[in-house]
């Protein structure tokens, strides 16, 4: 049945969590409640990640934007500086850029880049220019029905 792999394949879980956004030349990697528990465990994940990344920069020579989200991301304590220097090795080798994110942020993030927002502010210029033929109405008359 290959349920064991669906289950604990590192590949199998990380391809669910990396989408890249040719329009940007973009990553977004969901590290949502994602465990990193064993030594081996987390050089695979490097393994994986770093061969989609050299398939989508040709080996580095086009590097990516990067946005993480390490919402829910959990690693055992003596595994994490290990992992801080294997993702600073894997940001010099693949990423133009890196943001990361926690919760909402990520989402908020990926949600404006999907609908051609380039920033926070952009969003609310384009909001203020929709309003123009609108009245705006004060909290303090809202209130007051």
């Amino acid at each position: 049945m290959g349920l064991s792999d669906d289950l604990f394949s590192i590949e199998k879980a990380l391809h669910h969590r990396l989408e890249y956004k040719p329009e940007s030349h973009t990553v977004y990697m969901d590290l949502t409640g994602y465990y990193v528990n064993e030594e081996d465990q987390l050089q695979e994940t490097f393994g994986v990640m770093q061969r989609k990344l050299a398939e989508l920069t040709d080996g580095g020579q086009r590097k990516v934007n990067m946005v993480v989200n390490y919402d829910g991301f959990d690693i055992r304590e003596e595994l994490s500086e290990t992992w801080r220097a294997m993702a600073e090795d894997t940001a010099d080798k693949f990423y133009a850029t890196t943001v990361r994110y926690a919760g909402r942020a990520f989402l908020r993030h990926k949600l404006g880049a999907s609908i051609g927002l380039q920033d926070a502010g952009d969003m609310w210029t384009r909001y203020n220019e929709g309003r123009t033929d609108r009245e705006v109405i004060d909290r303090r008359r809202l209130r007051g029905g």
